[in-house]
């Protein structure tokens, strides 16, 4: 539920409860994605259930990633996170991860390189209509209206019914 945390939070947390059939080399991912989803803007994060989460797993390069990300939902620790995230290995990290990581760019000002991100990660998954609706959503506020229209155009070929793209339209009329 890629950029969708809220509605993944409860299912993750099903996942994790005793009794249920996941295996123990998959709760480590579970948890980093619950970690996530319990941090993700819209909402005050929940910064001890995330960290207490992290804390069960094993220290990996992606528990360091996703604890960066995670420090980086409380706006005083942003710029130590991103430091944090950009020492670390980003090869294997996780969709989710990436668009947390853009975000925090975004939210520190630094759209150009939110928008790389962003640009990868439409490469690398064309037929998921969030980021192309985030790419507009970005290039509106930073009143790069040509690219917005022409990744408007993209996300209304890829998925019409996307509930973003009416808000998005109707931007551009503001």
């Amino acid at each position: 539920r890629l950029n969708r945390p809220h509605d993944a939070e409860p299912i993750l947390v099903d996942l994790l409860a005793a009794g249920t059939k996941v295996l123990p080399e998959e709760r480590p991912q579970i948890r980093r994605q619950l970690a996530l989803a319990v941090t993700a803007p819209g909402r005050p994060p929940n910064m001890d259930l995330a960290l207490k989460l992290l804390a069960l797993n094993d220290g990996s390069d992606a528990d360091r990633r996703v604890s960066a990300l995670v420090q980086g939902a409380v706006p005083t620790q942003r710029s130590a996170a991103l430091r944090d995230l950009a020492a670390l290995p980003t090869a294997e990290a996780a969709p989710e991860e990436m668009v947390r990581w853009a975000q925090l760019y975004d939210l520190s000002g630094a759209w150009d390189r939110a928008r790389e991100i962003y640009l990868r990660l439409a490469a690398s998954d064309p037929d998921n209509p969030a980021i192309p609706a985030e790419l507009v959503d970005g290039s509106l506020r930073h009143g790069r209206i040509p690219e917005a229209q022409a990744w408007l155009g993209r996300l209304e070929k890829l998925a019409p019914a996307y509930p973003r793209v009416k808000e998005l339209r109707q931007r551009f009329h503001e």
